[in-house]
């Protein structure tokens, strides 16, 4: 457009540019709301007689577009301007009920940028014209469930499709017939033995509504205990044992593991414990001859062994409906 536009082909040029990158046909395309945002602020500069006069001079001063002659030149302030006004203005048509209730939308900053892009976005997945967003559901595993699997609950955060009607609706109990559940739904997760961390599950359909509804994908992790680390799927890890237990040998608990350690073992021996890791991983540990260490753990041992086996005991009673 030439330098020396006058105010209508300046309104032209802006409005075939809003036009095109409008957010009802551009709906959730991050480019197109940046262009849109950007031949919006670059108007609402240019139809503003001052506005235009400083801009004019900068340039001419030997400016360039976000830099002058001698540095970055300010940016515009545009945090107050109205843009409703600035789209009727233009005949950028919108329809504001769309977004919210009256007075719901903003009518500065950039949070209507977002909430045109967003809005419109929503709109198209519940009409079903998109598809559903997916839902990150975050699972955290012990060592020992990790390995051993089982079914776990989760809650699958809202909107997301009823699991029962599949978004139909009608006489559906669960969700009261309308096809979505707003708060999201907890939900039982079967989960393999040996999952890893970063693992995903997925649940089918049970994400955003739209067409086709999103999906639900359940992360996992794997809360390590102190002294272990993860390389891939291998666990790491040392272990300390007295003088006296590596010349006669011993069994260790390392990494919820019983590891043999042979008579006549040595300090910076290594063992590797097939199937000891995650997903298939091994176990590979370093012995280190410690004496105080060692006693400690020995005495760690016998403490969690007497917890285990008074659990247990406890367990049986109930299970007879006797009391202690």
């Amino acid at each position: 457009m030439a330098r020396d536009a006058d105010a209508d082909a300046i309104k032209r040029a802006y409005r075939e540019r809003a036009l095109r990158d409008h957010p009802d046909r551009n709906p959730g395309d991050v480019a197109a709301e940046e262009r849109f945002k950007d031949a919006s602020e670059a108007y609402a500069t240019l139809r503003d007689p001052d506005a235009r006069r400083r801009y004019d001079a900068f340039v001419a001063a030997g400016g360039v577009a976000g830099q002058g002659a001698r540095g970055t030149a300010p940016r515009p302030d545009f945090s107050t301007v109205d843009w409703r006004s600035v789209f009727q203005e233009a005949d950028v048509p919108l329809d504001w009920s769309r977004y919210g209730s009256a007075g719901a939308v903003p009518t500065t900053g950039h949070v209507v940028f977002d909430v045109l892009f967003r809005g419109v976005t929503r709109a198209f997945r519940q009409a079903g014209l998109l598809p559903g967003e997916d839902r990150r559901v975050p699972l955290r595993l012990d060592l020992a469930a990790a390995r051993r699997g089982g079914v776990r609950r989760v809650h699958v955060p809202g909107p997301i499709v009823c699991p029962d009607c599949r978004g139909h609706g009608a006489s559906c109990a669960t969700c009261g017939g309308a096809g979505v559940l707003r708060h999201g739904l907890d939900v039982d997760v079967r989960v393999p033995a040996g999952v890893r961390p970063g693992q995903r599950l997925r649940l089918q359909r049970m994400g955003g509504p739209g067409r086709p509804p999103g999906d639900a994908f359940v992360e996992i992790d794997v809360a390590l205990p102190a002294g272990v680390r993860r390389e891939g799927r291998d666990l790491v890890a040392e272990a300390f044992v007295t003088p006296l237990e590596a010349a006669r040998g011993t069994v260790l608990h390392v990494a919820g593991m019983p590891v043999r350690v042979a008579a006549g073992a040595r300090g910076g021996q290594r063992l590797r414990v097939a199937g000891g890791g995650l997903g298939g991983g091994d176990l590979h540990l370093t012995l280190r001859e410690d004496v105080w260490r060692g006693m400690a753990r020995t005495v760690a041992e016998g403490v969690a062994g007497l917890w285990s086996e008074t659990t247990a005991a406890w367990r049986r009673l109930a299970t007879a409906g006797r009391k202690p």
